[in-house]
């Protein structure tokens, strides 16, 4: 039942369940969901950001800056990236809505990495919490999910036309 709570699952009644096949407007409601969970954890974050948090994410982000990266490294370390931002902001509920969110993320990255290797960098987000502009953050923090967002409606778009 919690899959199909959670749309994991469809349910046909007297024929069983089915993987729930992913639409544009699931990818719109879930990028539209995210901005307002990461933007309030980056502008939070970006206040008392500091070096040792910084070179932490920096660490984690690792696997995106390999010159030859491995896809479920580099699935792993951005799912960490964002929860390491909302454990920071210390908002359980946040931190709570987000891992679940990133749950389903998780499966449109897999999906699409298999399909196009590029990867969307966080330096933008890193760059503004290093100058503590919560305003910078919360941008930089939209604009990369609007281009992740951008790159799977764009995939998910051209496999419906096939």
């Amino acid at each position: 039942m919690r899959l199909m709570q959670d749309r994991w699952l469809t349910r046909f009644p007297q024929k069983g369940f089915m993987v729930s096949p992913i639409s544009v407007a699931d990818i719109v409601d879930l990028y539209q969901y995210r901005i307002l969970l990461e933007r309030f954890t980056v502008e939070k974050v970006a206040q008392s950001f500091d070096a040792e948090r910084l070179g932490e994410l920096e660490a984690l982000l690792a696997p995106e800056r390999s010159s030859r990266p491995d896809v479920a490294k580099m699935i792993s370390a951005n799912e960490s990236f964002h929860l390491k931002l909302a454990q920071w902001a210390g908002n359980e509920r946040v931190l709570d809505q987000l891992r679940l969110t990133l749950r389903f993320a998780r499966r449109l990255d897999t999906l699409y990495l298999q399909v196009d290797r590029s990867w969307i960098s966080h330096e933008d987000i890193l760059s503004a919490l290093s100058r503590h502009s919560s305003v910078e953050a919360g941008r930089a923090m939209s604009a990369h999910l609007e281009r992740s967002q951008e790159c799977l409606i764009k995939m998910f778009s051209s496999q419906g036309r096939r």
